[in-house]
């Protein structure tokens, strides 16, 4: 039987009013105490940059805030130790690579100078420790290398240069020597060598020639005088020209008079003698000043 009264019965109490559809308000939540065994965990500070936690995320306006362009800069962050170029600025070539380059080329034309050669492998030198020391801006790396290269060839070349200078001067020379004469003492001269008459009144080199080419005299004595002490200036004078007019026919057959040629004669100072020396040579030559130009051996 149902424990409520009748719908007639006056003693029935109103029915209770339906509640009204609305927010529920839930009821706070009860604090949490820790039991037994258990322990609780601190919470760690935000990191720097960061604004404290309340507990919870803040509202939302719809998106993410507008961005600045990068990120602010960290007041005790990693800092990179690197630094780098500008954004949009290209790296620049070195001035002192794009100059070696350039007269390391001059260097190979202008080998012989030898100079543009070392200025060329000094600046590629200089240019390669400039563009590692920029951190990126410059570059050229590339023409500091062909300048030290191209002046090393350089130099190489010049030193080729300057060698084959020094032989083919050394071999002109000898050349020279042989087509104008080798100068030769006096009494180191031998019978048929072809001379320029020396000037002056002492003489202590004479210039033997070719005989083949046109010369002004020939030796045809060289002799020792007999004397033990010197003899004086005039008396060994007249010796030496008389010695030279007998031996003249003795080397062509033929006397002196009447010839065309005369006698130059060369015998010792006094100095030299005292030192040994009995040497006196003579030689014909064209009265006329004529060179010779064959031999006047029989």
């Amino acid at each position: 039987m149902s424990n409520f009264p009748l719908p007639d019965d006056p003693s029935r109490p109103p029915p209770p009013s339906s509640p009204q559809p609305g927010p529920y308000i839930p009821p706070p939540p009860s604090p949490q105490v820790p039991g037994p065994g258990s322990y609780s965990t601190p919470i760690p500070p935000p990191p720097p940059g960061f604004p404290p936690s309340d507990g919870g995320f803040p509202p939302s306006d719809g998106g993410f805030p507008p961005s600045g362009g990068g990120f602010p800069p960290s007041g005790g962050g990693f800092q990179s130790p690197y630094q780098g170029l500008p954004a949009g600025q290209p790296a620049k070539n070195s001035a002192k690579a794009i100059a070696a380059l350039v007269v390391g080329i001059v260097s190979l034309l202008l080998c012989f100078l030898v100079v543009p050669a070392l200025v060329a492998l000094v600046l590629g030198i200089l240019g390669l420790r400039e563009i590692g020391r920029s951190g990126g801006q410059l570059k050229g790396k590339g023409m500091a290398i062909a300048g030290i290269v191209t002046g090393g060839i350089g130099l190489l070349l010049g030193a080729f240069f300057i060698v084959g200078l020094a032989v083919g001067g050394d071999s002109d020379s000898s050349s020279d020597s042989a087509a104008d004469g080798v100068n030769r003492e006096a009494n180191d001269l031998e019978v048929g060598d072809c001379v320029t008459l020396p000037s002056g009144e002492i003489v202590t080199d004479v210039l033997v020639v070719d005989c083949d080419s046109p010369h002004e005299g020939e030796v045809y004595a060289v002799e020792q005088l007999a004397e033990s002490t010197y003899p004086g200036d005039e008396q060994i004078t007249g010796d030496v020209i008389q010695e030279c007019v007998n031996l003249f026919e003795d080397y062509t057959s033929d006397r002196l008079e009447g010839s065309g040629l005369d006698v130059y004669y060369m015998y010792p100072r006094e100095q030299n003698w005292s030192q040994g020396d009995r040497t006196f040579v003579c030689v014909a030559y064209d009265v006329s000043g004529d060179d010779l130009t064959d031999s006047l051996a029989a």
